[in-house]
């Protein structure tokens, strides 16, 4: 949870997070660190949690913002219930509690959740919203992130495929052409691998606001050419632990 104390200019914020959004809770807490918001408490509900009202309750009054990473039907609940308590704290998350499959089956009280990813159903490029035009068609909802990366895997599958003249039973060749794999106009705009094989290509700082008679992820910043270690030295990166609920560390937590 983030909170803007009254006698200082730093916000502090509330984690609450599901098991599976570990990763994204601690990249929150490592960015935190390079900012004056504080974070000052992190819960982690059970993924099968029936009701948030045990965790809701805990939430101080005065926070600025709270991180969200649940996913599915849990994220849909837990916004649903945040607002139903009275709370108009902002909600800041990952990609997961507003995806674009969730978002038809929210009301206004997802309105202004801003998230971060590498995809919306909201991207000017020419193939997305061809995409996009080919999922209403026919199943009369925006595509998701979880249709969108099925949809770049193929792009890039596509590509490499090419790059191999088609010889895809030559594996160490296909390998090597998946990761040399450089797109200039993917679905999710231009994309390539590092050595690792992590994709490095724009993140989108996405806000949720209302089209017409539905819900969408606009995008209100793009990061461009952002790799797994973003700003970060990527040899003192790999040098500390792996990310759990006490790596990295939060300042600041307050009972």
């Amino acid at each position: 949870m983030l909170r803007r104390s009254s006698n200082s200019n730093a916000s502090r914020l509330w984690p609450t997070i599901s098991p599976s959004a570990t990763n994204a809770s601690r990249d929150f807490n490592v960015c935190l660190k390079t900012t004056a918001a504080r974070s000052c408490r992190s819960c982690f509900p059970p993924l099968n949690a029936p009701d948030y009202g045990t965790y809701i309750a805990q939430f101080k009054p005065d926070l600025d913002g709270i991180f969200t990473g649940h996913a599915g039907a849990n994220g849909l609940k837990f916004i649903k219930q945040l607002r139903e308590y009275g709370s108009k704290v902002q909600i800041l998350g990952g990609f997961t509690p507003v995806d674009e499959s969730l978002l038809q089956q929210m009301g206004p009280e997802a309105l202004g959740a801003i998230t971060g990813n590498w995809y919306s159903a909201q991207l000017d490029f020419p193939i997305n919203k061809k995409f996009v035009s080919a999922i209403q068609a026919e199943y009369k909802v925006d595509p998701g992130v979880y249709a969108a990366e099925t949809y770049v895997c193929g792009e890039v599958l596509e590509h490499a495929a090419k790059a191999v003249g088609g010889k895809v039973e030559d594996k160490a060749a296909l390998n090597k052409a998946l990761h040399e794999a450089k797109l200039s106009d993917s679905l999710r705009g231009p994309m390539s691998f590092d050595k690792y094989g992590n994709a490095v290509g724009n993140i989108y700082i996405r806000k949720v606001e209302k089209k017409g008679d539905k819900f969408v992820n606009a995008v209100v910043k793009t990061y461009p050419n952002c790799s797994q270690f973003w700003t970060y030295k990527e040899d003192e990166f790999l040098k500390n632990p792996v990310y759990s609920r006490d790596f990295p560390p939060a300042k600041n937590l307050e009972n």
